[in-house]
């Protein structure tokens, strides 16, 4: 099943702001590290 974009844009306006976009950014980090970490195992 598909979320509702709606529900997933309203977790981020919520009043948490601050730290939300904390984690996020460490997510989007992660996910980068990630990804180059997979693309130097491929070489």
């Amino acid at each position: 099943m598909r979320a509702v974009p709606g529900e997933n844009a309203s977790v981020h306006t919520t009043p948490g702001l601050g730290t939300d976009a904390v984690g996020v950014q460490a997510r989007i980090a992660g996910f980068l590290y990630q990804e180059q970490f997979n693309h130097s195992m491929r070489i």
